[in-house]
């Protein structure tokens, strides 16, 4: 299902041009990316961020501590009409979730494990570096000396390791000329996450959108 989603999304992605080939963030504690494409009456979402953004270490769980902290973010990641809620009058339906990390085994993900483990993101990072600087980055808007406080715990890894997972979803809507919108409901869910850079792709145009608490509904 997976690789059916990731289709949907390169085939919109690439649609859009050059005005959305920008890179996504590099793996920054407290950001996520999520990009949306639009096609006929289906909604496909992607999320993609650091793992300590939810959960409070970004290796392999390796306690029952840990696996139990695995099992509680799959649990909240899989309510996927409350993360990302559209207006209900669109009457929009959950069809597809799918979740890969390289530092979460798929057993863990249960019925929500990727197929065959493929990290595929069906849109191109261009030039993005996996290899996670925490240097002086630059998405385009300053962060200041953006410290997002967390409290995390890497486990004795001393920075030296790092660990993302990606989220897709797809949504089938009655009405998807209603979907003008979608309300972000990640940042009360997990509160080391504090700010989303959005991207929504459609047969009309795309555009790109900074979400926070405060600001948290993606609109287009």
């Amino acid at each position: 299902m997976l690789k059916i989603l990731a289709l949907a999304f390169s085939s919109l992605l690439l649609f859009a041009g050059a005005a959305m080939a920008q890179t996504h963030a590099a793996h920054e504690h407290g950001v996520a990316t999520l990009d949306l494409a639009i096609s006929g009456n289906s909604l496909e979402v992607g999320l993609d961020g650091p793992l300590a953004n939810f959960i409070s270490f970004e290796h392999e769980p390796s306690t029952d501590a840990q696996k139990a902290e695995v099992a509680d973010m799959v649990a909240k990641l899989a309510k996927a009409g409350e993360l990302f809620k559209a207006p209900a009058e669109a009457n929009c339906k959950v069809k597809a979730i799918a979740f890969v990390s390289e530092k979460i085994p798929a057993a863990l993900f249960g019925q929500y494990a990727a197929k065959g483990g493929e990290a595929a993101h069906g849109h191109d990072h261009g030039d993005h570096d996996h290899g996670h600087d925490h240097g002086d980055h630059d998405h385009g808007h300053d962060h200041g000396d953006h410290d997002h406080g967390h409290g995390h715990d890497h486990g004795g890894e001393a920075g030296a390791e790092h660990g993302d997972i990606e989220a897709r979803y797809e949504f089938e809507c009655a009405d998807i000329g209603k979907v003008t919108g979608l309300d972000i409901g990640l940042f009360p869910v997990f509160p080391n996450l504090s700010e989303i850079e959005a991207r929504v792709v459609s047969d009309k145009g795309q555009s790109a959108q900074e979400l926070t608490a405060a600001d948290s509904r993606l609109k287009w």
